[in-house]
């Protein structure tokens, strides 16, 4: 077990004695599959800025060329049955960095990565943090429900009743939590989001206004709903087009292309995963940002949109209550009817409101999902966990 201690001083006190070393675990860093290979290495620059010591244990999957400012192990691991992501070598080397670890967090549920951090955890009686990312959510639940059940009872119920405390991004993520019967401790703590800078200019790459979705294309991505809203409400914008941009499976693409020629839409645009530069570039050569996901426990492209200027639609089933709060976008019941209102509603407001909505949305992102606020909101969370005293005002105690 780790030498690091808080002692304490008085009734709630504490003194730390020298850094807090944290484990990070995920699946991958294959920026390709979501979130978390994006969001939790920016989580860990943050904590390494707030004075927490952090590495991450991830698998070799198709981790792509990154460099990162602390230390990343990629475990080889079985390729069959692949979307397990069984690795001995993961539990070994988990087993023996958690010894000289104060905590472990582990991210995401249904693979062998949050078995072996949980055990890892558990060895060396060290605190154990599970964040399930949004795969607890009920349309998240329901695919692949016979193999999501087996490995629940196998393995992953007894894995998650372990958990110190469960790190969940949004709100609506916490609700989700509590309706499935988790008694233990939530603690609530978004993404950063990235700023952009107020340099960037837009992108004159066509005559037309943009409509633009950004992302990993997937069903629960809600993009069916789009094209068709989207022939609702094509002919009476005909200065408008919209744009369907991120990677994703070939066979899902092709099926999109081919709902697009059925419907007859006219100026839709599908484009290939950009990154870097070249992602800022699409934000900049946008208008309007849609995201009409069926769930998302957080949604970071919705964060990303604001941060570049830009009014945002998305549904509610994504945690961005306050859009229409702020007067920065559109918060929508999930369904081709909203959706159609909704762009309608974009497509109207003049140039000079969309400038104004986006402004105000990239201020809002600016003020409230800093990186470095975010660093130390979890760096407290866990010197609670390991010091006790009173919870943090985002940490849920139980239920």
């Amino acid at each position: 077990m780790s030498s690091y201690m808080l002692a304490a001083c008085g009734a709630s006190h504490y003194i730390r004695c020298r850094r807090m070393k944290v484990i990070h675990v995920l699946p991958g860093l294959n920026r390709e599959r979501g979130g978390p290979p994006t969001s939790v290495p920016a989580l860990c620059l943050a904590l390494k800025n707030a004075g927490v010591d952090v590495a991450i244990h991830t698998l070799d999957w198709e981790t792509g060329v990154r460099e990162f400012s602390f230390p990343v192990t990629c475990h080889p691991f079985w390729r069959f049955p692949r979307r397990l992501g069984v690795s001995p070598a993961m539990r070994r080397g988990l087993a023996i960095e958690s010894q000289t670890a104060d905590l472990v967090h582990n991210h995401g549920i249904w693979m062998m990565p949050a078995i072996y951090a949980e055990r890892a955890a558990r060895l060396a009686k060290v605190p154990f943090v599970l964040a399930p990312r949004g795969m607890l959510a009920p349309p998240a639940v329901a695919y692949s429900r016979v193999k999501k059940w087996i490995m629940w009872f196998l393995l992953q119920r007894s894995s998650l009743l372990r958990a110190s405390c469960l790190h969940a991004t949004s709100d609506l993520e916490r609700q989700d939590l509590r309706r499935l019967g988790f008694r233990m401790p939530i603690a609530v703590i978004p993404n950063g989001v990235e700023p952009a800078s107020r340099s960037v200019q837009r992108a004159v790459v066509t005559t037309r206004k943009r409509v633009l979705s950004l992302g990993r294309l997937d069903k629960k991505k809600g993009l069916e709903n789009l094209l068709r809203a989207w022939n609702l409400v094509e002919a009476d914008a005909p200065d408008w087009e919209l744009v369907i941009c991120g990677p994703g499976p070939t066979r899902y693409l092709e099926s999109l292309r081919s709902l697009s020629r059925r419907l007859m839409n006219v100026r839709v645009e599908f484009l290939d995963a950009r990154y870097g530069e070249e992602k800022t570039d699409v934000f900049a050569s946008a208008n309007v940002f849609v995201l009409p996901s069926f769930d998302e426990n957080f949604g970071m492209v919705v964060g990303e949109a604001l941060a570049h200027g830009l009014p945002v639609i998305t549904t509610k089933r994504t945690p961005w209550r306050w859009l229409e709060e702020t007067r920065v976008g559109w918060w929508i019941d999930i369904g081709v009817p909203p959706l159609a209102d909704a762009l309608r509603s974009a497509l109207s407001t003049s140039a000079d409101d969309l400038r104004a909505m986006g402004e105000r949305g990239r201020d809002f992102v600016a003020r409230h999902y800093s990186w470095s606020s975010v660093g130390e909101k979890m760096r407290k969370t866990y010197e609670w966990l390991l010091g006790g005293g009173s919870a943090p005002s985002w940490v849920e105690t139980g239920a």
